[in-house]
């Protein structure tokens, strides 16, 4: 008697889910366009190509924590290679991004605090000395940086360094200008970087 042919059973592979929203959607990963990052860095700033995740359901967007870092970190080596003098809130910016002080960037400086706080406050431009020294030590200052893989981080401020040698003799813009970190910024991070970002829970929500 011919033996029954056994038939396979065919699991269907389980559809990825990525975690849940408050809503009770499921975020997934997305590359996130025109994405507003002022709230984050402090400066009318936008990310345009940024890997992310959105809500099926509310269209709640978040990104992971090493992506905030990462665009902060752009946003910096933008700033360093502005072709005007620095604004009160760029230098604000670097000065924060280097984790230190007023009282502790005017002793790198030699200047006294009262002049960095008058900097910041718009009270007086930056010399064109003074811009340059800000913007020297923030390019050094990056070169430490964890927020991205250090050969592109080294590469980068290499780059932005080479940018660095005369100093800004065109006045600072009246109004601090939108910053923009492009898809063409994130492609300089290596693929599989950027594949585990939207692989991995992102840790930081954006509303």
């Amino acid at each position: 008697m011919a033996k029954k042919k056994e038939k396979r059973k065919v699991t269907k592979p389980k559809a990825s889910t990525g975690p849940k929203c408050e809503c009770g959607g499921t975020f997934k990963p997305v590359t996130l366009r025109r994405f507003d990052f002022s709230r984050y860095a402090g400066l009318p700033s936008f990310l345009d190509g940024a890997p992310g995740w959105r809500c099926g359901s509310c269209q709640r967007e978040m990104l992971h924590g090493q992506v905030v870092n990462a665009s902060l970190f752009f946003i910096a080596m933008d700033i360093v290679g502005f072709p005007h003098r620095l604004t009160a809130g760029f230098a604000r910016y670097l000065r924060r991004s280097m984790q230190i002080t007023q009282q502790e960037l005017a002793d790198r400086m030699g200047i006294a605090r009262e002049t960095v706080a008058s900097w910041e406050s718009s009270l007086k431009e930056i010399s064109p000395q003074h811009d340059l020294i800000l913007r020297v030590l923030m390019s050094n200052h990056a070169r430490s940086s964890e927020a991205i893989p250090t050969k592109v981080l080294v590469d980068i401020a290499n780059d932005v360094m080479a940018t660095l040698s005369s100093v800004r003799s065109e006045p600072a813009p009246r109004k601090t200008p939108d910053l923009l970190v492009t898809e063409s910024d994130f492609k300089k991070l290596p693929a599989a970087w950027l594949s585990k970002m939207q692989n991995t829970a992102p840790t930081v929500f954006a509303l």
